[in-house]
């Protein structure tokens, strides 16, 4: 496309109002809905939906340091990327934590922090999640759905942001990265029973494969989504992660 250039794309992520690819050459991009800083430009002015963003007058997201990204995903309303030092950097709106940095507030760029999941830890992939609604129904009704996680190198899951459905896998409901001490070392394992092959996250709910190939879910499941032949909410309550998460069949 004209927003890429000549450049293949190596990955590609798109969410409700924005999409970002990481191209051969080592640079990424963003466009669509800027309203929330998502795409990392340090402004918000939409992007590519006007011949002005040709791909010579479309920003690259500035990686701090000479960092690459080797793994983009957009999600509602903010987007994060995982560099070549296995050092995970979130930007957008902050709302839930789902940033991972501790607050609330809005980051406009990658910048220079990462998100701490532990002491020495790195991360082998990170994803985020959107409502599914547009920006303008979300921002009132839907924003306590939102969820990150990643999977450090000793191939666990953790997990922040809004945890209002158990969709965090740590046994509350509690929103976790908008507050001090909740981070690096204080954050919990999502507890599947196994080290985690990948991950995938829904509105309200996640799913990841296990080293042994089985499929656990977690979260809201008023429709049935997590695949337990019931509606049964899981993982905002103690008990029900671990040996106690049963398999998807």
């Amino acid at each position: 496309t004209v927003l890429l250039g000549d450049y293949k794309a190596v990955d590609v992520s798109a969410s409700v109002g924005h999409s970002c690819a990481i191209l051969e050459n080592g640079a990424a991009k963003c466009w669509g809905d800027n309203s929330q800083y998502q795409l990392g430009l340090g402004n918000t002015t939409d992007m590519g939906d006007s011949t002005a963003h040709s791909d010579n007058k479309m920003s690259f997201l500035n990686m701090a340091d000479g960092r690459t990204p080797v793994k983009i995903s957009a999600g509602q309303a903010y987007s994060c990327v995982l560099q070549d030092s296995g050092n995970i950097a979130c930007w957008g709106t902050g709302s839930y934590g789902r940033l991972g940095y501790g607050s609330s507030s809005s980051v406009s760029t990658p910048g220079t922090s990462n998100v701490d999941i532990g002491t020495g830890r790195t991360a082998l992939d990170v994803q985020t999640s959107a409502s599914g609604y547009p920006s303008s129904y979300y921002y009132s009704n839907s924003g306590n759905y939102i969820h990150t996680c990643a999977i450090g190198d000793d191939e666990l899951l953790r997990c922040w942001g809004s945890g209002y459905n158990g969709q965090l896998g740590i046994g509350s409901t509690t929103n976790i990265g908008d507050g001090a001490n909740e981070m690096g070392d204080n954050l919990l394992v999502t507890d599947i029973g196994d080290h985690v092959e990948s991950v995938a996250l829904g509105s309200q709910s996640s799913c990841a494969i296990r080293e042994d190939g089985q499929v656990r879910c977690w979260g809201y499941n008023g429709y049935g989504q997590l695949g337990h032949e019931d509606n049964t909410q899981r993982g905002d309550q103690t008990g029900e992660m671990g040996d106690d998460l049963p398999a998807t069949e």
